[in-house]
C-alpha cells in the first residue's frame, strides 16, 4: 500500500510541476491575472464565482436562486 501511495503522490507532484511550468507567467500571479487566449476565461471566472456565491461558499453568503444571475437579465425597455 505504501508503494501505491508513493506512486500517487509522485504522479500528483509531477502533474503539479508540469502545470506550473506550462503556465509559468500566470502561475505566480493567480490572484490578479487572467489568461488572454484560452477560449473565454472571463466568462469561466464569472461562472465559477456565481456558483460559489449561489451555493453559499462566498463571504457574502448564499444568493436567492441559481437562475437569478445578472447574465439572465432582460435589459430591453
Amino acid at each position: 500500500m505504501s508503494r501505491l501511495l508513493r506512486t500517487a503522490w509522485g504522479a500528483a507532484l509531477l502533474y503539479a510541476a508540469l502545470a506550473v511550468a506550462l503556465t509559468w507567467p500566470l502561475a505566480v500571479r493567480l490572484g490578479r491575472d487572467v489568461p488572454g487566449d484560452l477560449v473565454d476565461p472571463l466568462f469561466t471566472c464569472w461562472a465559477l464565482g456565481w456558483n460559489f456565491h449561489v451555493f453559499g461558499l462566498s463571504p457574502e453568503g448564499p444568493a436567492g436562486s441559481y437562475w437569478d444571475a445578472n447574465i439572465f437579465s432582460n435589459n430591453e425597455g
